[in-house]
């Protein structure tokens, strides 16, 4: 059984649900609302250069956490948050308009400026959602206004480590 809180908004009319105890049970409450974290870790499948087809180097692993509550995501790497977005059903959908250079997955060829867009298809413990026999399956667009035009993507696959 789940308690909450209903507060009237009178100059909106509406309501707000605050969580109020510890039976969330996705989750962890966070200033009174239930926020559940799923953490990948993800493997490199390619990389590629909109701009020249040589290689271009790069992580091989990476650990995301996709904290989320009511389908709005923040996307964290390495305790960093880089990216907010939608997570509707298996689809995830985000963005960071001022990606951190620190931590692109590849060498950068520009220091600043980078916008990131990025979907996967993911599951966390159920097995409905993404072919084979990993848990995320997507890819990432990288571009800098430095960077010449050039789109940089990364192709990602990875295993559910668990909820946090």
């Amino acid at each position: 059984m789940r308690t909450a809180v209903l507060i009237t908004l009178g100059a909106c009319g509406g309501e707000f649900r605050r969580d109020t105890d510890t039976e969330c049970a996705a989750g962890h409450l966070e200033d009174g609302v239930c926020v559940s974290e799923l953490v990948y870790r993800l493997e490199v499948v390619s990389v590629e250069n909109s701009c020249a087809a040589e290689a271009i180097g790069h992580v091989e692993t990476r650990e995301y956490a996709v904290r989320y509550h009511r389908g709005e995501a923040d996307l964290f790497v390495d305790g960093v948050q880089f990216a907010t977005g939608m997570l509707i059903g298996c689809g995830l959908g985000y963005e960071s308009a001022d990606f951190p250079a620190s931590l692109l997955p590849f060498e950068e060829v520009a220091p600043d400026g980078w916008s990131m867009r990025g979907e996967a298809d993911l599951e966390g413990e159920n097995d409905a959602c993404v072919d084979g026999e990993r848990e995320w399956s997507g890819a990432e667009s990288y571009s800098s206004g430095e960077g010449g035009g050039c789109v940089y993507t990364v192709t990602w696959a990875g295993d559910f480590l668990g909820m946090n």
